[in-house]
């Protein structure tokens, strides 16, 4: 018997533009949303010369999810 296990996944992720001021009141910890959107890599070289990179999501479309009740 397999079994559901809910985790949660965290993402680095930029919007811009003027939905960013009217959304910042809902967008708090802990809430669902989904999202549509390009993956942008960042590289850049630490103070130890160091090659770095990161994928951050480059936000197109938000969505606020329901509330679990």
């Amino acid at each position: 018997m397999m079994t559901w296990i809910e985790e949660g996944n965290f993402f680095d992720a930029v919007m811009y533009g003027w939905r960013v001021e009217s959304l910042e009141k809902h967008l708090v910890k802990g809430r669902m949303i989904g999202i549509e959107g390009e993956l942008e890599q960042n590289r850049w070289e630490d103070k130890e010369g160091n090659e770095r990179s990161k994928v951050v999501i480059r936000i197109k479309e938000l969505q606020l999810l329901p509330r679990k009740e």
